[in-house]
């Protein structure tokens, strides 16, 4: 499986080891990735499969995790944050090789009670695994960043 990472000159990090850890947590994936520091974000991350490619495709925002409220971040939490979200979607990808398309399944992705679809969807399965996957992981993943550079 390849890694391969664009425009990490957005953030303040180092390319070699957050690709090693982009690696570490995409080892036991059957797909290649693409991490991409995007601009035109409105939030932390997305995840986006591309059927045609066979390759997942993670957006993560420098500037959402640069700043909270207005207030630019120091180097150490702007780490934490991108981090943060990458793992947070990279569990997005496991989830959808371990499901397929049933990936998008409503009842995995929304919660049917809550009719507004923003909040729908932080409450779902999909999103609450996600969350629960990123604090687990996110110690260990800022020990091996720090310890590669």
């Amino acid at each position: 499986m390849q890694v391969e990472v664009r425009y990490i000159e957005r953030v303040s990090l180092y390319e070699e080891p957050f690709i090693r850890v982009v690696q570490e947590y995409t080892k036991k994936l059957k797909h290649n990735f693409v991490v991409v520091f995007d601009l035109r974000l409105k939030n932390f991350g997305t995840h986006m499969w591309d059927a045609d490619k066979k390759i997942h495709i993670i957006r993560l925002s420098p500037v959402l995790c640069k700043f909270k409220k207005n207030v630019r971040l120091g180097p150490i939490a702007e780490k934490y944050r991108i981090i943060g979200s990458l793992l947070h979607e990279i569990r997005h990808a496991q989830q959808y090789e371990e499901l397929g398309d049933k990936f998008w399944n409503k009842k995995y992705v929304k919660v049917k009670a809550i009719t507004n679809p923003d909040v729908s969807d932080w409450y779902s399965e999909c999103e609450r695994d996600a969350r629960i996957y990123e604090d687990l992981h996110i110690k260990d993943a800022i020990i091996l960043y720090d310890s590669s550079c």
